[in-house]
């Protein structure tokens, strides 16, 4: 079963404009009890995981299209032949 990810772009947009959000928001220096600045920083966290997993994901499948392009495209080794 293949994990469907979104666009890294899309995801550094999101990631972007969640960040602007965080540093405009007005809080109190100790953030407690500041639920909406939470929900914040939890926002950012995750688009920051999933832009790691995507880039993973993204760095892992290049590296197998890779893999096979070398497999393909390799120089045969000549034989080796045995004389008796």
């Amino acid at each position: 079963m293949e994990i469907e990810h979104r666009s890294i772009p899309a995801i550094r947009l999101d990631l972007a404009i969640a960040r602007e959000r965080l540093a405009a928001y007005d809080h109190d220096e100790d953030h407690t009890g500041d639920h909406d600045y939470f929900v914040a920083c939890n926002r950012v966290q995750t688009f920051e995981d999933e832009l790691y997993l995507a880039e993973a994901y993204a760095q892992a499948m290049a590296e197998q299209v890779a893999q096979k392009w070398i497999y393909r495209y390799a120089p045969a080794s000549t034989p080796v032949q045995i004389q008796n």
